[in-house]
């Protein structure tokens, strides 16, 4: 019988600090012009890299080092502000009024800023296009684009589909737009006509031929003023589509772009607020909690910094950090214990693939109780900040 293989993946939320620096917590919330709540705004400490984004009601909560007298607090299209860190903080973001104008492709490839254009337009990156991983143009464009509507011809796999802009315009004519491709008008006319199978009628376009990868950007250009840069045949709206070039290629350095994905069957984190963070942020919200992934317990030790610490017991852990627990806390060798507890029920479940979200101390006892690094080499193998650990469990 061949024995199962569990991969687990070890997420560093933070470095396996012995005892913490002294911190303040400090709440608050951040809120638009217009008193709605910003999602997703960053406040950083300033002139460091401790920071957190606001939750859906606006609010934030962090821990401030004693150092961190300054918050710096952005938003996308508005600006950023400066505030003291005090315990309590609410800040009104206003909006960005100097931002760069949005600019779109017109005819022939000309590049016009969008507020100057007499009539409505609509652009779609390449980035927005490849999200969902479609390998058609009307799968790509699919609810990203407002007035376009996108009907498949049948309900066949690979069954191409009908766009249309702004509604049809007429009952037995064709409704569908103009498609230009690099500068170069392309017909879109149905060049497929299954007539009496299966499947119906397929209405398709050259449009299908096109990779949503290779491109570059798409603009939609709406309303009978757009008609006037490509005549009657953009009666029914105009989709301009540029293609990616090889931008790297005169510099002779040639770029290429990979993209993947892993899955995991099961997802851990410690109930420590960073590490649940790091978990939601990565997009494991519901990530299952566990106290023994929670780093090791220095008890009376907490939030003290070494050299601040008057406690003849500290001498002795120096000595044998493995074995003396410290006051009123653990040993490293006990968080090792509840480590490897956990890691033994983990190995009689059906996991081929782990993630878990912990605590440098928890990443050192895992990678020990893989037989990775001895106990005595823990403190030299430490993880840098935003580390990954592998290990397999038979």
């Amino acid at each position: 019988m061949k024995k199962k293989l569990t991969s687990v993946l070890l997420f560093l939320a933070l470095s396996a600090g012995v005892v913490s620096a002294q911190t303040s917590k400090v709440t608050g919330k951040v809120i638009g012009e217009d008193g709605e709540p910003v999602i997703g705004a960053s406040i950083i400490v300033k002139g460091t890299t401790v920071g957190t984004v606001t939750d859906f009601d606006g609010n934030f909560e962090l821990e401030v080092p004693a150092n961190g007298k300054q918050l710096v607090i952005s938003y996308i299209g508005m600006k950023s502000q400066e505030v003291a860190a005090t315990s309590n903080v609410n800040v009104k973001l206003l909006a960005d009024t100097q931002n760069l104008d949005e600019v779109v492709v017109t005819a022939m490839g000309i590049s016009k800023e969008k507020k100057a254009l007499g009539y409505a337009v609509q652009d779609v990156k390449a980035d927005e296009l490849t999200k969902g991983a479609n390998t058609s143009l009307s799968g790509a464009l699919q609810g990203k684009v407002s007035g376009v509507e996108i009907s498949p011809s049948s309900g066949m796999p690979g069954a191409s589909s009908k766009i249309t802009i702004r509604g049809s315009r007429s009952f037995t004519g064709d409704n569908t737009p103009l498609y230009v491709i690099d500068g170069m008008p392309v017909a879109s006319t149905a060049d497929v006509d299954t007539g009496s199978s299966v499947s119906g009628t397929d209405f398709a376009s050259r449009a299908v031929d096109i990779d949503p990868n290779d491109i570059e950007s798409i603009n939609i250009l709406k309303g009978q003023a757009a008609s006037a840069l490509y005549g009657m045949r953009a009666t029914n709206g105009v989709i301009v589509i540029t293609t990616k070039s090889g931008k790297g290629a005169r510099k002779g350095k040639p770029q290429v772009a990979f993209n993947t994905s892993l899955s995991f069957d099961k997802v851990y984190t410690s109930p420590l607020t960073r590490c649940v963070r790091l978990a939601t942020f990565c997009g494991y919200p519901d990530a299952e909690r566990d106290d023994r992934l929670k780093e090791l317990n220095f008890g009376d030790w907490e939030m003290h910094r070494f050299d601040e610490i008057a406690d003849a017991n500290l001498e002795r852990w120096y000595a044998d950090y493995l074995h003396v627990k410290a006051t009123n806390g653990e040993s490293f060798e006990d968080q090792y214990r509840r480590v490897a507890g956990f890691l033994d029920e983990l190995r009689q479940k059906p996991y081929e693939q782990v993630a878990i979200f912990a605590h440098g101390g928890i990443l050192l006892n895992a990678q020990i109780y893989a037989g990775i690094i001895k106990p005595e080499e823990a403190f030299g193998a430490l993880t840098p900040y935003g580390g990954i650990v592998k290990i397999e469990l038979s």
